[in-house]
Order: structure tokens, then C-alpha cells, then sequence
């Protein structure tokens, strides 16, 4: 008996749909393999040979994927291929497997689109008066039209704020690694230091430790501060003279130090520009109990982030990596 013309017909759409899928899946698969390969070598040729491929076969496809995709995955720095915001997205969403690079793809197509929505950011002061406004004008090159809400807090209150969903990532210090709460995306330890004005008399020297100190005016932070737990901490096994005001304001701190009206401890975060300017110098601390700050970049745990806030969180870390080694 011959089949029903219907049914072979719907026979034969089932099995050009099952291998245009088929095809599709494959196509996502090679690409995808081919764009991850030149991420860990850093070149074309050095993939190519890697895969056992021509280097023109992996710069086709890795062509064809940008065009679909409608943005750059790398850039060239010094004779290397360095991922793009958009590549740097891919990356993050491709081991999770196809449904997750589908994903990927729409985030890319939104970062290259329309770029509208808002993030809301929780960040410490220091952050916020330090790296942040560069941080935005980057930000804002990609994506224009992305609202931003920022929120300067304290960083018990970013933490708190980030698992209640108030805010999207946050950048904080001394934050408890709670992977049950949240995830850190990236950390980087800053030793602390004291600040003071270029006059004063402890300005040249290459470090300094509580005995040091006795005699000064110290410029404290108060309880809303993290730093004031180190301190506090540093403080029990080498006393030091009593603070001769406490604030939770940083910029409060600079300012009067660059005055000349007592000496603050502080990371290089938060007066970078006073640094440039020289009206105030770093001088790094040393004393036992005092352990260098980990700031760190902190969204609520099992959190995808969408283009936006991902691409924000990828600036702060390379920002992270820019900061230079202190002695």
C-alpha cells in the first residue's frame, strides 16, 4: 500500500527539519569550538594547530559567527587576539551548552541593539570617588542608552542589598566568601596604607608601623567602615594614639589629610586623583593583625547576568588587574 500523500509530506518536512536542527546544532558546535580554542591561544595560526585545521578555515568561520552576531569577539593588542565585551560574554555562557549559547547570542544582539534597560550597582565610596567614573564612561561607549543607578553604601549594606535583589552586582571589601549567598565574580587584595600630606614629616619615608605612629593625629574611620575592623584589630597588639575625630567619610579623610590636619590609613582606592596630583602620598602600613583589604565584585548566587550588568562586571575586573602591585 503507498502512503498517504499527506503523510509523506509531513514524513519528509519532519526529517528536513530534523537535519536543518541537526546541521544547526553542528554549525553552533564548531563555531563554538573554534572561537573557544583561539581564546586559550591568543592567535589563529596557534588554534589551527591546535585543531589540525587551516588557520583561513578558523578565521572564516570566526568571521561568519561576528557577522551573524553583529559584533567583534576579539581585538588585536600586541601580536595578540584579546577577547571584546561581546567575546568576553560568549566566553562566559559557552560551556553551559547550546541553550546557553542561544542565550548568549541574544545578549550580544541586545549589547549591540538598542542597549536600553537600567542596572543598579551598589559600590563603597572609595570605589565610587576612585575607578567608577572612568569605569562608566567605558561603560557607556558600549552601551549608551543603559540607565545606571548607583548606590554609594557601606559594604555590609551592598551585601545585604545584593541578596535582596535591591541591587544587580556590587563592589565591596572584606566581604565573607558565602557561596551559599553570593558569588564573587572577581577579588583583588589592597595593602593599606597612610595618607598624608606631601609636607609632612613622614611623607619620604618607604613604610611605616604603629611605633610610627604614637605621636600623630590620626584621621579615623568609624564603625560604618570595614577598615575600622582591621585596624581595631592591628590596634590591640601595638597601640596607637587615640584617633583625633572619626568619620565614615573618605573624602572627609582625604582632604583633611592633604591639609596637613593629621595622617589617614586608606588603600590607594578612593584618592587616586590626590595621588596624581600629588597633594597627598601613600605610604605603605605594616603591623601585626593588619592583613591587605579584598575588594571584591559580588552578584546573588545562581544569578545569569544579562549583557549589561555582565559587561560592567567584566570592566571592574579588568580594572582589577590594571592595579599595580604595592611594595
Amino acid at each position: 500500500m503507498s502512503p498517504t500523500p499527506g503523510i509523506a509530506a509531513s514524513a519528509q518536512g519532519g526529517e528536513h527539519e530534523q537535519m536543518a536542527a541537526d546541521m544547526h546544532g553542528y554549525l553552533l558546535a564548531t563555531r563554538l569550538q573554534y572561537f573557544l580554542t583561539v581564546t586559550r591561544h591568543g592567535s589563529i595560526r596557534s588554534a589551527a594547530a591546535a585543531l589540525g585545521v587551516a588557520p583561513s578555515s578558523i578565521s572564516r568561520v570566526i568571521a561568519q559567527f561576528e557577522a551573524e552576531l553583529g559584533a567583534s569577539l576579539f581585538e588585536r593588542i600586541a601580536r595578540r587576539l584579546v577577547l571584546t565585551a561581546a567575546g568576553k560574554v560568549l566566553r562566559d555562557h559557552a560551556h553551559a551548552g547550546a541553550l546557553e549559547l542561544e542565550r548568549a547570542q541574544a545578549l550580544i544582539r541586545d549589547m549591540q541593539g538598542l542597549r536600553h534597560g537600567s542596572i543598579t550597582i551598589g559600590v563603597v565610596e572609595s570605589v565610587a570617588r576612585g575607578m567608577l567614573p572612568a569605569l562608566l564612561s567605558q561603560f557607556w561607549a558600549s552601551a549608551p542608552d543603559v540607565n545606571v543607578d548607583i548606590k554609594v553604601l557601606g559594604s555590609e549594606q551592598i551585601l545585604a542589598a545584593i541578596q535582596d535583589g535591591a541591587c544587580d552586582l556590587g563592589v565591596a571589601f572584606d566581604a565573607p566568601h558565602d557561596p551559599a549567598r553570593l558569588d564573587r565574580l572577581d577579588v583583588v587584595s589592597l595593602p593599606i596604607g597612610v595618607i598624608m600630606s606631601p609636607r609632612h614629616h613622614l611623607a619620604r619615608r618607604k613604610r611605616l608601623r604603629m611605633a610610627d605612629l604614637a605621636a600623630e593625629r590620626i584621621l579615623g574611620p568609624d564603625t560604618g567602615l570595614t577598615i575600622n575592623n582591621l585596624l581595631h584589630a592591628g590596634q590591640e597588639a601595638e597601640p596607637v594614639a587615640s584617633p583625633r575625630m572619626a568619620t565614615n567619610s573618605i573624602a572627609l579623610m582625604a582632604d583633611l589629610a592633604a591639609r596637613g590636619a593629621g595622617i589617614a590609613f586608606q588603600t590607594r582606592i578612593g584618592v587616586e586623583h590626590e595621588l596624581r596630583e600629588k597633594t597627598l602620598v601613600f605610604v605603605p602600613f605594616h603591623a601585626s593583625g593588619i592583613k591587605p583589604r579584598a575588594l571584591g565584585v559580588y552578584v546573588r548566587t545562581g544569578l545569569l547576568l544579562p549583557a549589561a550588568p555582565l559587561l560592567l562586571s567584566n570592566l571592574i575586573s579588568d580594572a582589577f588587574r590594571r592595579l599595580a602591585p604595592l611594595p
